[in-house]
């Protein structure tokens, strides 16, 4: 009864946008890291959270209606500061960005959301080139 009475169901509209986020995700493999780029309409932390959680090593996700993205690492993963990457991706918007460690987030620019998500990736896969220069990069999905 305990548990009953603390656990909580997601919105419906929370489930929904997380499904179509995945959807539209594009995967990308660099070495052992799987980062995904996709785009929501709403709630687009959880939609990231939500792609880390299914296995992801990093999820950028950018809501092109409102110019702003977020962006999740799993926290086992020691490459890539996640602030920092927003932090580039608010200069691409022409906005801000930033965050912690392992989630941050940015906005800016409505227009600018598609190229902010490749500077993402861009960034992370410069890290794992710093880690191993030998890694090779292939879209997955």
């Amino acid at each position: 009864e305990l548990l009953e009475l603390i656990e909580t169901r997601e919105d419906v509209s929370e489930r929904i946008a997380k499904i179509k986020a995945l959807q539209k995700t594009r995967l990308v493999r660099a070495g052992d890291y799987l980062i995904a780029l996709s785009e929501s309409n709403a709630f687009e932390l959880y939609c990231a959270s939500a792609l880390v959680d299914l296995g992801c090593d990093f999820a950028f996700v950018a809501n092109p209606a409102h110019g702003r993205m977020s962006g999740v690492k799993n926290q086992a993963t020691r490459i890539v500061n996640i602030a920092k990457v927003m932090e580039q991706a608010g200069r691409v918007l022409k906005g801000s960005g930033g965050g912690h460690e392992t989630v941050g987030g940015a906005r800016g620019a409505r227009e600018k959301t598609g190229e902010a998500l490749e500077e993402c990736l861009n960034e992370v896969i410069g890290q794992v080139r710093k880690e191993n220069p030998q890694a090779k990069i292939k879209n997955v999905v």
